[in-house]
């Protein structure tokens, strides 16, 4: 998986504008099973390195939020964030102990 570590490094600081040190793999999933085979590849990192501007594409808006843990959940149980994705990393990273709540 080490392209997809090179690729997940590029979209975050595109997306974000935070630069990243080691990247764990958590595992793929299908966001849409029923509408599509796409396939997304979640990774994780607590190695924030740097920060500059993001530099997203013509179509995309992205509004980087962040938040504790905790509250993340709360959002996730209350159905406030319904991100497939995010939900997907957040129980990943739970369940193999990478972040305790």
């Amino acid at each position: 998986m080490n392209m997809g570590k090179y690729t997940g490094r590029r979209e975050l600081l595109e997306e974000t504008g935070y630069e990243c040190g080691h990247m764990h793999y958590l595992g793929q999933l299908f966001p849409a099973s029923w509408r599509c085979n796409e396939v997304a590849h979640v990774f994780y990192t607590d190695e924030i390195l740097s920060y500059t501007e993001q530099s997203l594409e013509a179509h995309e808006r992205i509004q980087v939020v962040k938040i504790k843990v905790e509250e993340c959940l709360n959002q996730i149980r209350d159905n406030q964030i319904q991100d497939s994705e995010l939900t997907y990393a957040i129980l990943q990273v739970i369940l193999k102990g990478m972040i305790v709540r």
